[in-house]
């Protein structure tokens, strides 16, 4: 005769699966929580489906325009300025407008390209002054 001995561990698992199965069984005749109803959903209103090869657009007010700003405007036209004058197209300079006042920074050159770029600059409508902070570096 074979009596198997059981481990205290092993025992104990049994008796909690067995409680589980009897609080799960004692459920079973219970009523459901109620359920809570959700409100409706409405659809919005569905615009006529446009034609094939139609487009669509909204005909509500155009989103307004920024200002412009007048000192990104002249800055803007004097690198144009510079870049379109043969010889200064690859000059490495930044402008900085503020009230007519163009301040020019980078590198040039040759003296001759710097002086070349504070004249270009100074003839752009709008410019009141030039302030030439370009410096001349051999092989720039």
């Amino acid at each position: 005769m074979n009596i198997e001995v059981q481990s205290p561990i092993r025992r104990m698992l049994r008796i909690a699966l067995a409680a589980t199965l009897v609080w799960g069984l004692a459920a079973c005749g219970k009523e459901e929580a109620p359920k809570v109803e959700q409100p409706a959903v409405v659809q919005p209103a569905t615009a006529p489906e446009a034609k094939a090869g139609e487009i669509r657009t909204e005909t509500s007010e155009p989103a307004p325009m920024p200002n412009p700003d007048p000192n990104a405007e002249l800055a803007g036209k004097v690198k144009s300025a510079l870049h379109s004058t043969p010889g200064l197209e690859a000059l490495a300079v930044d402008i900085v407008a503020a009230e007519g006042v163009v301040t020019l920074f980078g590198t040039a050159d040759t003296r001759g390209s710097l002086e070349k770029a504070g004249k270009i600059a100074s003839d752009v409508p709008g410019v009141k002054s030039v302030q030439n902070k370009i410096v001349v570096v051999q092989g720039s």
